[in-house]
């Protein structure tokens, strides 16, 4: 009884982590059934097209699903991915067709036969769904891996007891729905939507049976196996932010290509980033690469410490393992400090020789080999585009930043050759480029020898750059030539600010506004970064940055608080002042105060800000907001009673 608990226990974990298949299905069910009930009352060409449509989306969307589901099932994936969910929808709607027409057939001889003339083709379909799993999984995986003879296929005790359970139980749902006469249509369709997930809950069942009879790779363990993982953000929403704005908002991690163009080709290599995590990913016997920045370093190494407990062997690097990493030690065997180039076939090697070292010294801030631009041009056309970066590192050096600390003083540029012809391998699909520099503006030549070139290609593209890019007419103009769409620029302060007696990057603060109407006047749209937080600010400065923020002409503002990330300037500082209150890596994401202010309550300004960013991120919007404010303002001042 516990290993039918156990097993059953697996099968709904494997559903529920697909359970938005299920509602979408449903969904277009209802829809089909919808449309049908129009057709029959009026046969108009509009209902029929919609008809067809639907029943089209249909199709693909259960050919997509039962494919997902057997590669999990077989271990050919871990997890939903779009575009093998794409795949499995050219390679299975047809099964689904023949079952779906095999059955009709069916129910339409019985029809003639007077054999079925009280049962309705919905418990007609639930009769044979056994039938129908059964056929799809057997056809999916026949073509997908290798069976054993047929004869010898055997069920498990076990998986077909439950699978019998299940099976009686979306008998009694289908016996419920097909003689509801009168209640709730709400009940109704909660009982539709569970014998959905137990059609799908059954198709899980018998791919497990017939997983059992494949000999596919994925059953094997000879091939190593490498783990890259990038975890998600901490907070609810932010991670399905990431999964809708895509490779705008969450890119695609560059450790990722890196690591995996300095491993043997002999290594298979899963990726999981911007997702969720399930515990059923954790395996014994990897080798897994970690890579994290501080606000995810608690997510890092929950899932390092689980990857440990179940016998796999954990590396983990990025900047916050860099600067902090004996503390990343008490969760894994070994971290990576500074960058993978240089170490990480070290890493490898020590790794098959069992003798792995508990820190790995990447600090010489290398060049990337030719095998990274060999592997990147091998890639598909959707990952290409997010890591596109000509340069690493930054010409100022901020206290606040990271970079310097990481990058080191030299700018690392990507030979120009290699970034056009990437840009070409990808620009028929990708008409819009996003640079991940951090200031594409930071080695002038180079800029305008790569621009020069990027022109030709008639691109869009988007890029973080220092405003003295302003200050150059020639390297403006070349940005719009060559088609710059949109330039970032952190501004860090408004020009009002005492901040700007500290120089460097922000002593360009008394030219803000009149290098930005250079900006604007030739067509380049800008975000503009504003933090809040440093020593001199308090509610004067807050109101300056507000002022700044709707009179400058951005398109969008995105206010942040003054973080001290570990190994910035910054942090040192407040550490040696003793002005550190959280050390919670969770809250270093920019919207809390982590340190002491001396001229403000930090709780307050924090609710403040998130408050003021949101009504400010996008300009047109704000404008609409206060609109809306003085209108009701004057009618409550001037017409309210």
């Amino acid at each position: 009884m516990k290993n039918i608990i156990k097993n059953f226990g697996y099968q709904l974990k494997i559903l529920n982590s697909l359970y938005y298949l299920v509602f979408l299905t449903f969904f277009t069910d209802l829809s089909v059934i919808v449309v049908i009930k129009h057709v029959i009352a009026q046969a108009g060409f509009l209902n029929l097209a919609l008809l067809s449509v639907l029943a089209a989306l249909r199709v693909a969307l259960y050919g997509g699903s039962y494919g997902i589901i057997t590669e999990i099932i077989s271990g050919q994936e871990l997890f939903f991915k779009f575009k093998r969910f794409k795949q499995n929808i050219k390679d299975n709607w047809i099964f689904s067709v023949l079952l779906i027409v095999f059955i009709l057939i069916l129910y339409f001889i019985a029809l003639i036969n007077n054999a079925v003339s009280n049962t309705s083709l919905l418990s007609f379909f639930s009769y044979f769904d056994i039938v129908f799993c059964l056929g799809v999984g057997y056809l999916i995986m026949n073509k997908k891996y290798t069976f054993v003879r047929i004869e010898k296929i055997h069920f498990d005790a076990q998986l077909l007891f439950s699978m019998l359970l299940v099976y009686f139980v979306k008998i009694v749902l289908a016996y419920l729905l097909s003689n509801w006469n009168e209640g709730s249509t709400l009940v109704y369709k909660l009982i539709a939507l569970t014998s959905q997930y137990l059609h799908f809950l059954l198709f899980v069942n018998i791919a497990m049976q017939l997983n059992k009879n494949c000999s596919s790779e994925f059953h094997r363990n000879e091939t190593p196996e490498l783990y890259l993982i990038n975890p998600v953000m901490p907070g609810v929403l932010l991670p399905i932010e990431h999964a809708f704005i895509g490779n705008w908002y969450c890119f695609y991690p560059p450790a990722f290509v890196v690591i995996g163009a300095l491993t043997p080709k002999k290594y298979k290599i899963r990726e999981f980033y911007n997702i969720f995590w399930d515990d059923r990913y954790f395996k014994k016997g990897k080798l897994v690469a970690i890579t994290c920045c501080t606000s995810n370093a608690h997510e890092a190494y929950r899932i390092a410490k689980g990857f440990k407990e179940k016998g796999s062997t954990v590396v983990m690097g990025g900047a916050h393992v860099t600067f902090v990493p004996d503390e990343a030690l008490e969760y894994c065997d070994s971290v990576v400090i500074g960058e993978a180039v240089g170490v990480w076939e070290e890493v490898i090697n020590d790794y098959e020789k069992g003798n792995m070292k508990k820190k790995y010294y990447g600090m010489d801030h290398l060049e990337y080999p030719e095998s990274v631009h060999n592997t990147l041009m091998s890639l598909d056309n959707e990952i290409i585009p997010q890591f596109m970066q000509t340069t690493r590192g930054c010409k100022f050096n901020c206290d606040f930043c990271s970079t310097p600390v990481l990058c080191g003083p030299t700018i690392r540029k990507w030979p120009v050759e290699n970034m056009v012809a990437l840009i070409d391998k990808v620009r028929k699909k990708n008409k819009r480029i996003l640079f991940l520099d951090d200031n594409i503006y930071a080695d002038p030549k180079y800029y305008f020898e790569l621009f020069e070139e990027i022109k030709k290609l008639k691109i869009k593209w988007i890029a973080l750059s220092s405003l003295d890019i302003a200050k150059n007419d020639k390297a403006l103009t070349l940005a719009k030539e060559s088609g710059c769409e949109m330039l970032r620029f952190g501004y860090e302060i408004s020009d009002q600010s005492e901040e700007k007696r500290h120089g460097g990057k922000l002593s360009l603060a008394n030219e803000y506004r009149s290098l930005t109407r250079k900006v604007r006047s030739k067509g380049i749209h800008i975000t503009a970064f504003l933090l809040f937080g440093f020593n001199s600010d308090n509610f004067k400065s807050l109101v300056n940055l507000i002022k700044f923020a709707l009179v400058n002409p951005f398109l969008i503002n995105l206010i942040m608080v003054i973080t001290p990330f570990p190994g910035t300037m910054l942090f040192n500082k407040k550490v040696a002042a003793n002005k550190m209150r959280n050390l919670n890596w969770m809250n270093y994401d920019t919207q809390h105060f982590v340190f002491k202010h001396d001229n403000i309550n930090e709780a307050v300004y924090e609710n403040a800000l998130r408050v003021i960013g949101t009504i400010l991120f996008y300009r047109p919007l704000a404008y609409v907001f206060l609109s809306v404010v003085f209108v009701w303002l004057a009618y409550v001042i001037f017409l309210g009673t």
